[in-house]
């Protein structure tokens, strides 16, 4: 009776993700006014787009993944290996003083000396590309019926209104397999659509120009002169399409469509550091894309892309039943009502918006999602919209696997084996080290310096790489990719273990991006000393895996069981530094000290009790104020640790809905009334950490059975603000599909599914069993 029970309540389950609902839309009901806070974004992975849904002016702006200002760099400077030793002596004799002063010189890479210049002018920042601006010919009267979109369903985008009797509609869409933005114009009589349409960019080496039906807009990036071009197809049905000096003019159609593509000459660092761009030219790629689409009609346009975007999202869904309707109410007054009346469906809107964004900014063969995904305004933008690793892109692709979306975790790695190119280099010259470093910034040629003196980024980036194969396990990836990066990324930290009090630590470092009174530095940070732990136990069990390296995974295990252990400090805190100096109020953004609650996994309730308490009460001297990103992370330790409030109360800050955490609408974190986070600036980090966050409450599967298999925990961490709903298409370590349906906060049904099923060790309700998944 119970399965039976099982199979029917999540067949109704699956009907989640097949139409449109209240939690798959963002609808307003005015066009945005401002680009970060209000324009609703598309993307195909390579190409974005922000509409704003205006009615006499129309603006789309676009980017594209490689537009980027800066030159290619790998540090160059050879530190004297005598520094670290001469560290290490002024930490015996306890000259803290001194021991910082080395730690500056260590970190001070490419500083100073003849011919020296600031590498950090190599850098560069991610830059817009263009927009497509339309001067809509309407009829006279005011615009009613007013409506924009965003269906997170099929990806698409939409505005629609009525003036002067008719009524007009525009669809978006960026299209992965047709490579291009496409537009359609339509209104409900005929002959009533017009407009005049131009293509502009904010860089001053580049002219527009018009062949035929089409513009065309092309030029170079001054500073490292990048090649550029996008062109915009303009396709009408009825009416007539002419030239209007440099824009294009629309007259008496029935409908128009408008096809945009764009491209650079930036040709991947995975292809080895070079001094120019030897991609192909974009001219010819923006030609050929464009053929190619207008080749299609818009119905198979669309289809396709729905189809491809549907092929990612419809694999998980979430459903979380509030006591009232508000699929009436628009999102951005939603966000503000639920301030003070619960709104789970919005939270459930939320989670998909991560996926949304995660499958629009991050495809198989292109960068991987930078600060702001692939969606920026400005050639000045904070932090570059570049890749930082000591929380930021990690935080991007948190969601990747547990909600089924592997495939969109892969430009990391292409990422991740460019940067183990620079990075070979500067392990090498600054820490006289085998392996790779990661720095802790770096851009589209994998930049790499050591400005900032912290050794774990190739550690935790290489996490990604175990965890991939922990859920896919796809042997040949962890072959010819996974270990190779992560047995890099190891032999950089153990080469730079010190002997200090009989324990083995990692180099001298910082904690990111924090300071304790009177320094910076120390041997074993918290983060260093549990990434290198976690790192060689992965090491460890690849190499077994795979048959190869069993020599150096041996120096692996002895390394590491002499690594000093976590300690808890004066005020009962997990330490961040080796030594006992942290704050007992510390008020810093990062819990990097906390790495091994999440997103590692050696700190738990169940198997390190003491520890687990030490990390809470690190959290609670952190205090209540945070940015962006910091609230789901924080919401993601406290899932692990098992206490669900605290979880929930975290994830409603970053939500920016709640004021029991100091938080104020929409400065110092919170969501945008389009929903985009806030670090603020706009930071896409939090977006992706707050799916994350919410899947960790309803799955857990870190911790091992009494076999070293993936223990899979239903609803560990449910808040009592979410007493019923339904989720399909989670995904637990070891390749499993986990599908749950609960009541009055307990699992009432749940299916678990596999492609090569095995037994598994399932927590539900208290109750731990043996099941075997259904086959896929």
């Amino acid at each position: 009776m119970k399965l039976k029970f099982a199979v029917v309540s999540l067949v109704a389950c699956l009907t989640l993700a097949d139409s449109a609902t209240a939690a798959d839309q963002l609808w307003y009901d005015k066009p945005a006014t401002t680009w970060m806070t209000e324009a609703l974004p598309i993307g195909n992975g390579r190409i974005g787009a922000m509409f704003f849904g205006g009615v006499e002016k129309e603006r789309i702006q676009f980017n594209e993944e490689s537009m980027w200002t800066g030159k290619p760099f790998a540090s160059t400077h050879v530190n004297d290996p005598k520094l670290a030793d001469e560290a290490l002596e002024m930490m015996r004799k306890g000259d803290i003083a001194g021991f910082n002063k080395v730690g500056s010189q260590i970190a001070a890479t490419s500083r100073g000396g003849p011919g020296y210049v600031d590498p950090r002018k190599y850098f560069g920042a991610y830059q817009a590309f263009g927009d497509v601006r339309l001067e809509m010919k309407h009829p006279e009267g005011e615009a009613t019926n007013y409506r924009r979109h965003l269906d997170l369903s099929d990806a698409t985008g939409n505005v629609r209104y009525t003036v002067g009797g008719v009524t007009y509609q525009r669809e978006y869409f960026s299209s992965f397999p047709d490579r291009s933005v496409v537009m359609r114009l339509t209104a409900d009589k005929p002959g009533q659509v017009g407009f005049l349409a131009n293509l502009t960019t904010p860089h001053k080496k580049a002219t527009t120009r018009v062949d035929s039906d089409r513009l065309i807009l092309a030029g170079v990036i001054a500073n490292n002169g990048l090649a550029f071009e996008a062109q915009l197809a303009v396709r009408a049905k009825g009416g007539q399409v002419m030239q209007a000096g440099n824009a294009l003019e629309v007259t008496g159609a029935d409908e128009v469509e408008l096809i945009l593509t764009a491209a650079t000459d930036y040709k991947s660092a995975t292809a080895g550091i070079y001094s120019q761009h030897t991609g192909e030219k974009p001219e010819i790629v923006c030609n050929r894309d464009l053929q190619a689409a207008l080749k299609k009609p818009f119905a198979e346009l669309r289809r396709a892309h729905v189809a491809d975007y549907q092929a990612l999202n419809k694999r998980c869904a979430l459903e979380l039943k509030g006591t009232q309707d508000l699929s009436q109410v628009p999102t951005d007054e939603r966000l503000k009502r639920a301030a003070t009346a619960p709104d789970p469906e919005l939270e459930a809107l939320i989670f998909q918006y991560g996926r949304y964004l995660l499958i629009s900014s991050s495809r198989p063969g292109t960068l991987p999602a930078n600060l702001q995904g692939i969606w920026n305004e400005s050639n000045s933008p904070m932090w570059d919209c570049d890749w930082h690793t000591d929380i930021n892109v990690e935080m991007n692709y948190w969601p990747a696997e547990v909600t089924g979306l592997s495939e969109c975790h892969l430009p990391l790695f292409d990422l991740m084996e460019s940067l183990q190119q620079t990075g070979e280099g500067v392990a090498k010259r600054v820490f006289n080290a085998r392996g790779w470093f990661a720095p802790i910034y770096t851009n589209p040629w994998a930049y790499s310096d050591n400005r900032w003196n912290w050794r774990g980024a190739a550690g935790w980036l290489s996490q990604h790489a175990w965890e991939h194969y922990l859920y896919t396990g796809d042997l040949k990836f962890l072959q010819e990719t996974g270990y190779p990066l992560m047995k890099g990324a190891a032999l950089c930290l153990f080469d730079g273990l010190v002997e200090l009090d009989g324990k083995l630590l990692t180099g001298i470092a910082e904690s990111p991006e924090n300071t304790y009174p009177g320094g910076r530095y120390d041997f074993g940070v918290a983060c260093d000393m549990q990434i290198a732990s976690e790192l060689f136990a992965n090491c460890i069990k690849a190499s077994k895996i795979l048959g190869t390296d069993l020599d150096l995974a041996k120096q692996f295990a002895d390394a590491r069981a002499r690594l000093a252990p976590p300690k808890i400090g004066r005020h009962g805190q997990l330490q961040e530094w080796n030594r006992d100096v942290d704050r007992a109020k510390d008020g810093h953004r990062h819990t990097s000290h906390l790495w091994a609650v999440f997103p590692g996994s050696e700190i738990t309730p169940q198997e390190t009790p003491k520890l687990a308490e030490a990390a809470e009460v690190s959290l609670l001297g952190r205090g209540k104020a945070a940015n962006g990103w910091a609230f789901p992370w924080r919401s993601l330790i406290y899932s692990r640790l098992r206490k669900n409030d605290q979880a929930y109360e975290w994830l409603k800050a970053g939500l920016g809905y709640t004021r029991t955490t100091g938080v104020v609408y929409n400065r110092g974190g919170g969501m945008y009334p389009n929903l985009l986070g806030a670090c603020p600036p706009f930071q896409i980090d939090s977006n992706f950490g707050s799916t994350a966050a919410i899947a960790e409450m309803l799955l857990q599967s870190h911790r091992k059975d009494s076999n070293g298999a993936p223990l899979i925990e239903l609803l560990p961490a449910l808040p009592k603000a979410w007493p019923a709903g339904k989720v399909i298409g989670l995904r637990a370590r070891g390749g499993v599909v986990v599908d749950i349906e609960w009541k009055d906060g307990k699992v009432a049904a749940y299916r678990l599914s596999a492609k090569h099923p095995k037994p598994v060790t399932l927590v539900t309700n208290g109750e731990t069993k043996i099941v075997t998944p259904n086959s896929l």
